[in-house]
């Protein structure tokens, strides 16, 4: 299912709500400027965790 939205929310007067179309292209979120999700917190890692759209959902 291509196509579909997806909004990030987050905890933190800092972090704002990120969204993007589902579009097969994984997401990395993470400390670094490159990262689609930039977090910028010492506790997350440079490259966090990806997101990556499944068949199916």
């Amino acid at each position: 299912m291509i196509g579909r939205s997806i909004i990030l929310r987050f905890e933190g007067r800092w972090l704002k709500p990120v969204s993007f179309t589902a579009d097969g292209t994984v997401r990395v979120i993470g400390r670094d400027a490159a990262c689609e999700v930039v977090l910028p917190d010492l506790s997350v890692s440079r490259r966090h965790a990806e997101l990556r759209d499944r068949d199916g959902g």
